[in-house]
């Protein structure tokens, strides 16, 4: 792997990734009778199956990154908007579980429905976009996981007798959070093309040094006629022995 491609890697493409959360919404009247929309848009070391590997977001993932164009978006749809933080109307805190938000809607016939739909469970599920500063593979035995995550994904995840395991440790960008109707990320998700392709890298990387060790642990069983050099060897020491201890 080229120094180029490990510091992508490590720091991630800049390409925007959504993720999707199970937590309820609620909504609420504010202070001076606003609709309020608020919920949980990410959750801390909370696993999930992305492709062919397990991945979570770490305690800090949020903290530092950029958060001025963050929108309150209703199904990621940048025309149904709901909130934005260069306004106010939008904030975001972040909790020990995970990042909060809480959005005062516009008056505005897209947030008097959502305001409704949220209200009346029809929207029950969020979702936010984010870039990756920061977000390193590594492997874990699978004991390690059973019992946190479904055994298919153990299996799914399984590369080389340990499980591939994500962590999400640092956020360029928060984007947007989003209310939405159907979370593929409830279960499983695929990865994009540039998750897919630094997984590659990391495994290819992996691949080489795991290669390298067992040439350098396994010893190379011997040849035929190693063999047959060798068992010569031995008879002319013995008889080199022999030899001396007769002329002593």
């Amino acid at each position: 792997m080229t120094q180029e491609h490990r510091k992508q890697q490590s720091e991630g493409s800049g390409e925007v990734i959504r993720r999707f959360a199970t937590f309820e919404h609620r909504a609420a009247k504010g202070e001076a009778g606003q609709m309020v929309i608020e919920g949980m848009g990410a959750v801390f070391n909370q696993y999930t199956l992305i492709g062919d590997y397990l991945e979570r977001i770490m305690p800090g993932f949020f903290d530092g990154a950029a958060t001025e164009r963050c929108a309150c978006l209703k199904n990621h749809d940048p025309n149904l908007v709901l909130g934005r933080t260069s306004n106010g109307s939008l904030t975001l805190q972040v909790t020990p579980d995970g990042l909060q938000y809480r959005s005062v809607l516009p008056d505005t016939t897209t947030a008097r429905d959502t305001y409704t739909e949220v209200q009346g469970g029809y929207l029950t599920q969020s979702s936010f976009a984010f870039t990756v500063k920061s977000g390193p593979f590594r492997q874990v035995a699978p004991d390690e996981l059973r019992g946190q995550v479904p055994e298919e994904w153990i299996n799914r995840a399984m590369w080389n007798g340990k499980v591939t395991v994500r962590d999400l440790v640092q956020a360029g960008e928060v984007l947007d959070v989003s209310p939405v109707t159907y979370p593929a990320y409830a279960t499983t998700t695929a990865a994009t093309a540039s998750e897919q392709r630094s997984l590659q890298q990391w495994r290819d990387e992996r691949g080489g040094e795991q290669r390298k060790d067992e040439q350098e642990q396994t010893p190379v069983a011997p040849t035929h006629e190693q063999e047959q050099l060798n068992r010569r060897l031995r008879i002319a020491e013995a008889a080199s022995r022999k030899f001396n201890q007769q002329t002593l």
